[in-house]
C-alpha cells in the first residue's frame, strides 16, 4: 500500500513540472521583467549542440507607439529558408549610449521589446539571444527620443565622418564639429587622431548646417539635406558627412610697409 502512495505521489509531482517546448530548433525561454533595470533579465543558456547550424540575429524593428516604442526581432538559422520570430524569448536592454548595453533610468523594458519612458532623453535598443550555447546579438537601426509626455520620436543614431587637408587628404585631428541650426543647434564634437568624429542621436528628415574649425584653417560650413532611410533596408542612409579644410593663408607685410 506505501510503495502506491509513493508511486501515486511521483506521478503527482511530474505532472506538476512545467513543461519547454522544442519551437522551431531553439527552446522557448520566457522572458521574464525588469523594468527597474532597463533590461529583461538575461536568458539562460541552451545545452551546447555541436552539430546545430550557425544562427543570426536579424536587426531588431522597432516602431514609436505613443510614449512608448515596440520591437520584434528574428533569427535566421543556416539552411532555413524562413526566419523564426524570437522577440518574447530574447533579453532586451535600453541605454542611453549608442553601441553600448549599460542600462539606463530614462527608459526601461516592460514587456517583451517593449520600451516605456520614465523621464525625457535619448535611448539605444539592443537585443541578445543564446543560440547553440552562443550569444548571439543585435541592435536598432534607430535611437529615439523618448518622454512619458511627448510621443517617441526617431532619430539617427549618429552623424559621422572625417575631416581632411584639402587637397592632400591628411586627416586633421582637434577639429571643432558643430551642428549650428535646426533640432540639434548646439551638438558638438571634436576629431580624434584618426581625423574622424561622431555627434549622437541626431534627427531625421530634417536640414541643418555643420560647421568645422581648427586654429590655422578657414573654418567651413556645410549643408546638409537631412539623414534619411534607405528605402529597402530602412536603415539611415546619408548619416556621413566628410569635411576638407584648407590652411589659413598668412599674408606677409612686404618689406615696403616696415619704412
Amino acid at each position: 500500500m506505501a510503495e502506491q502512495y509513493r508511486r501515486s505521489e511521483r506521478r503527482s509531482r511530474a505532472s506538476r513540472i512545467p513543461v519547454v517546448r522544442n519551437l522551431g530548433g531553439f527552446i522557448a525561454v520566457v522572458a521574464g521583467i525588469s523594468a527597474c533595470t532597463g533590461s529583461t533579465p538575461t536568458a539562460p543558456t541552451q545545452p551546447s549542440c555541436h552539430d546545430c547550424p550557425p544562427a543570426s540575429m536579424q536587426f531588431p524593428v522597432c516602431t514609436p507607439v505613443q510614449i512608448e516604442v515596440h520591437c520584434t526581432v528574428t533569427m535566421q538559422v543556416l539552411g532555413r529558408p524562413a526566419q523564426t520570430d524570437i522577440t518574447d524569448v530574447a533579453t532586451w536592454s535600453v541605454s542611453e549610449d549608442p553601441f553600448s548595453a549599460v542600462p539606463t533610468t530614462i527608459a526601461g523594458v516592460t514587456a517583451p521589446g517593449v520600451i516605456v519612458p520614465f523621464r525625457p532623453g535619448d535611448i539605444y535598443i539592443r537585443a541578445d539571444y543564446f543560440a547553440n550555447s552562443l550569444r548571439i546579438s543585435n541592435t536598432a537601426q534607430h535611437s529615439y527620443a523618448v518622454s512619458p509626455t511627448a510621443p517617441a520620436v526617431v532619430l539617427s543614431v549618429y552623424l559621422a565622418g572625417s575631416v581632411f587637408e584639402f587637397g592632400s587628404f591628411k586627416s586633421i585631428d582637434d577639429v571643432l564639429i558643430e551642428i549650428i541650426d535646426g533640432p540639434d543647434a548646439g551638438r558638438t564634437a571634436r576629431t580624434i587622431v584618426n581625423g574622424s568624429y561622431l555627434i549622437k542621436y541626431v534627427a531625421m528628415n530634417v536640414p541643418f548646417t555643420v560647421r568645422a574649425s581648427k586654429v590655422g584653417y578657414e573654418a567651413l560650413q556645410q549643408r546638409h539635406p537631412g539623414i534619411v532611410d534607405e528605402p529597402t533596408v530602412g536603415n539611415p542612409l546619408n548619416n556621413h558627412l566628410n569635411l576638407f579644410l584648407k590652411p589659413s593663408v598668412t599674408l606677409m607685410q612686404s618689406p615696403s610697409e616696415f619704412q
